[in-house]
Parts: structure tokens; sequence; C-alpha cells
């Protein structure tokens, strides 16, 4: 993958994290299998990635580190 291919991947992945909502239980409103979750980005930054993920009636948080490196003066997760 050149460095142009990671910036155009997803920072989430609709599919697999739809995967992994249904292995955890948490389809949305206690149902799994509920179809993928809706994503929307709520803060970007050097330290991490905020997402809203919606799902069958059910919100969560997501945060995960940025696509660059960190800076040196930014919080390690």
């Amino acid at each position: 993958m050149t460095k142009s291919d990671a910036i155009r991947e997803p920072l989430v992945d609709p599919a697999r994290l739809a995967r992994w909502l249904d292995e955890a239980g948490l389809g949305g409103d206690g149902l799994s299998g509920t179809g993928e979750p809706e994503i929307e980005r709520i803060t970007t930054g050097h330290s991490n990635e905020v997402f809203l993920i919606r799902r069958g009636g059910a919100q969560w948080v997501l945060r995960r580190p940025p696509r660059t490196p960190l800076s040196p003066t930014a919080h390690d997760m």
C-alpha cells in the first residue's frame, strides 16, 4: 500500500465495525445484525480522531489514533 492509498482508505471500516459490534452483542437496542453502522466524524486532531457511531437506535463514541504519525508534543493514547 502506498502512502496515497493509505490516505484514501477510510479511518473506520463500516463492515469490519459491524462485525465487531455483532460479536460484542452491540447491534443496537440489544439486536445484532442491524446492518452497517452510521459513522460521523466528530473531531480531528493530532492526538486522536473521534467518531459518533449510530446503529439500530443506539449510539457510541469511537476514539482512534490519527492516520498520520503523532507529533512529539501530541498525547499518545
